[in-house]
């Protein structure tokens, strides 16, 4: 008499991304409905220098503090050329992250007026980690390029989903250009968005299921006595 036991498998998501983020023209950026980022909801732990005391890091998470550009943030300008800025935040709670908007500007205009070295103040590169693990990484530009020669608008909106992901630690990172003298990056705002954790089974469910699996052994049995 011979038993075959059968093992069911399920799919296991570990927070890969559902596609490559996004990169579109977009104008300076209202408040996202429900944000995760709101600035209400989170604490700044820690962050690379800002282009002045004019600047108040809290306008990256949609306040209006500053009073130089209120509503932006521009890290300095004196870690040179293609500086890494990292900002470190914490949620009050835990949240269900499932994307983010990101909101970026830099100097160059569409067309012949220049309000500055056509890609100043532009980030080349993009990444957020959750917990200590990377959930996205946005390639932005090449080096030496700028937002309006790449993307028609000096103003763009990268966007990114991936499979959501329970957590209260983020470090945002930026990667700046290689133009200058203004290297520092221009951030308008980054916002969480939502997501939803796969369910888990009910007791109930589980227990029927193991009850079909236990009746279904019986009768094997029975039917090779």
């Amino acid at each position: 008499m011979k038993i075959k036991i059968a093992l069911l498998t399920f799919p296991l998501f570990l927070g890969l991304g559902l596609a490559a983020p996004t990169v579109t023209p977009s104008a300076d950026p209202g408040s996202t409905p429900g944000d995760l980022f709101q600035n209400t909801n989170i604490n700044i732990s820690a962050n690379t220098a800002l282009y002045s005391n004019q600047f108040n890091i809290q306008d990256m998470f949609g306040t209006s503090l500053g009073t130089l550009e209120p509503g932006h943030v521009i890290f300095t300008d004196g870690l040179g050329a293609n500086a890494t800025y990292t900002v470190t935040f914490n949620t009050l709670a835990p949240v269900v992250l499932g994307g983010y908007n990101l909101f970026l500007q830099d100097d160059s205009t569409v067309g012949t007026v220049t309000a500055g070295n056509p890609g100043q103040r532009s980030a080349v590169s993009f990444t957020l980690t959750a917990n200590g693990n990377l959930v996205s990484t946005a390639s932005l530009l090449a080096p030496g390029g700028s937002y309006s020669s790449t993307y028609g608008s000096s103003s763009i909106k990268v966007s990114d989903t991936f499979a959501p992901v329970s957590a209260s630690n983020f470090v945002a990172t930026f990667t700046g250009n290689n133009i200058g003298p203004a290297f520092g990056v221009r951030v308008l705002e980054l916002d969480g968005l939502a997501g939803t954790l796969p369910g888990v089974p009910e007791p109930g469910t589980i227990s029927m299921l193991v009850l079909g699996l236990a009746g279904l052994a019986v009768s094997r049995i029975r039917k090779s006595a």
